[in-house]
C-alpha cells in the first residue's frame, strides 16, 4: 500500500508506473526481481541463481532503457559500499554479454546516442537552475503558477521531499539491521548517491534524478516496517506517512488537470510563443509529415500535437517492426537524420522539416 500510493510514482513532470505493461511498469517490476535476486546471490552465496539474474539484467535491457541506466549505476556503487567483488565482476560481464547479442547491443548503442544528445543539449531540461532559484520570490509575487512550477517541476530536492517524504523518517531513526534491511539500506543509500550525481549540472543527461528512488522504493518501506516491528517508528507516524501520500497525490491530480476543473479558477501556464505560433501554423494543414532537426526535439513536439491527428512525427512514421533498424537506416545518430534528406523524403513523404534555432550542430 505504501508503495501503491507514493506519490513520486504520479509526478508533475511526466508519466510513471501508469500502466500495467509499459516499459516503466516491467523494467521497475524487472529490477524488484534482480535486487531479490542478487540479495540471494551476493548475501547468501547462491551462485547458482547468476544466470537467472543474467536473464533478468538481458529483459531489463530489452525493457527500458531508464532501468537501464538505474541497473548500472546501482550494480556499481552498491559494489563500493558493500565491498562486493561478485557485483562489480557481473556488472561488467553482463555488460560485456549484452554486446555480444545484436538486439542488445543496437539498444546500448542507441542509450549511448541518447546520452550524447541528452549531454549537449542539457540546457534544454532546465532543472536546478540558481538563476531561477533566485528569481523565486519575484515569481511567487507575480506569477505564482512559475513558482509552483519550478519547485514541483524543476527543483529535485524540492521534489524528493513531497514525492518521497518517508525517506526522512528512515534517516530520522535508528535500526540495527540485519542482512535483508542492510542490503536495502545499501540499495537505498546508492540511489541517494546516484540522486545527488544526477541532479548536478554536468550528469542531467542521465534523465530525472528522482526517479532513481522508484527502484529502491519498495526496500524503503521494507525498511519502515523493520523500524515499526522494533517498535521504533509508531502506529500513528505511520498513519500520518499514509494520509500526507494520499493528500500528495490528490494535489498533484489536481495541479496536473487544474484547467479542466471548473472550481479552480486559474489561468493556463505561460506557453512559449514560437511554440503556440508553430502549433497554429500546423493545425489547419490537411497533413503534415514532419521532421525534427534535431530529431530528438520531436519528443517534446509530441506532447503538444498528441490530439492533431492531421501531424505525424518521425517516431510515428517509423515502422514499428524494425524500430532500430529505422534508426540505423535514416539516422547518423539519435540526434541527427542523414544527411539525404530527398531519401527520407520519398520514403516517408515528408511535408516539412523543422529545424531548431539554437542548434548548430
Amino acid at each position: 500500500f505504501f508503495f501503491g500510493t507514493s506519490p513520486l510514482l504520479f509526478p508533475f513532470a511526466s508519466a510513471r508506473l501508469t500502466g500495467i505493461s509499459n516499459a516503466r511498469t516491467l523494467g521497475n517490476l524487472f529490477t524488484f526481481i534482480l535486487y531479490v535476486l542478487w540479495y540471494h546471490i551476493d548475501i547468501k552465496f547462491q551462485f547458482e541463481l547468476i544466470p537467472v539474474a543474467l536473464f533478468f539484467v538481458f529483459l531489463i535491457i530489452n525493457t527500458s532503457q531508464f532501468a537501464i541506466q538505474n541497473y548500472s549505476l546501482s550494480f556499481l556503487l552498491y559494489s563500493i559500499l558493500s565491498g562486493s567483488i561478485i557485483t562489480l565482476i557481473f556488472l561488467i560481464g553482463s555488460i560485456i554479454f549484452s554486446l555480444a547479442i545484436p538486439s542488445t547491443r543496437n539498444i546500448i548503442y542507441y542509450k549511448f546516442q541518447h546520452w550524447k544528445w541528452y549531454f549537449r543539449n542539457g540546457e534544454i531540461i532546465g532543472r536546478n537552475k540558481l538563476s531561477e532559484l533566485i528569481k523565486m520570490p519575484l515569481y511567487l509575487i507575480k506569477d505564482p503558477l512559475k513558482f509552483f512550477q519550478y519547485f514541483f517541476v524543476k527543483f529535485t530536492p524540492f521534489i524528493v521531499l513531497y514525492s518521497i517524504p518517508g525517506i526522512f523518517l528512515l534517516w530520522s531513526y535508528t535500526l540495527e539491521p540485519n542482512e535483508p534491511l542492510l542490503y536495502c539500506i545499501n540499495l537505498l543509500i546508492s540511489s541517494t548517491v546516484i540522486f545527488m550525481i544526477t541532479s548536478l549540472k554536468p550528469f542531467l543527461f542521465l534523465g530525472e534524478s528522482e526517479r532513481y528512488f522508484e527502484y529502491t522504493l519498495t526496500g524503503l518501506y521494507l525498511i519502515l516496517m523493520g523500524l515499526y516491528l522494533t517498535k521504533s517508528l509508531q502506529e500513528s507516524t505511520l498513519i500520518a506517512l499514509i494520509f500526507i501520500h494520499i493528500v500528495t497525490v490528490v494535489f498533484i491530480f489536481i495541479s496536473k488537470n487544474y484547467t479542466h476543473l471548473s472550481f479552480i479558477k486559474l489561468g493556463k501556464l505561460s506557453t512559449n510563443p514560437e511554440l503556440r505560433a508553430l502549433l497554429n501554423f500546423l493545425k489547419p494543414i490537411e497533413k503534415v509529415n514532419l521532421l525534427t532537426y534535431p530529431i530528438k526535439l520531436s519528443v517534446f513536439l509530441a506532447y503538444y500535437t498528441f490530439e492533431m491527428d492531421n501531424v505525424l512525427l518521425y517516431q510515428r512514421m517509423m515502422n514499428p517492426k524494425n524500430g532500430f533498424r529505422s534508426y540505423f537506416e535514416d539516422t547518423i545518430s539519435i540526434e541527427k537524420p542523414i544527411n539525404n534528406l530527398g531519401r527520407l523524403k520519398k520514403k516517408y513523404g515528408l511535408t516539412h522539416i523543422l529545424f531548431l534555432k539554437s542548434y548548430n550542430r
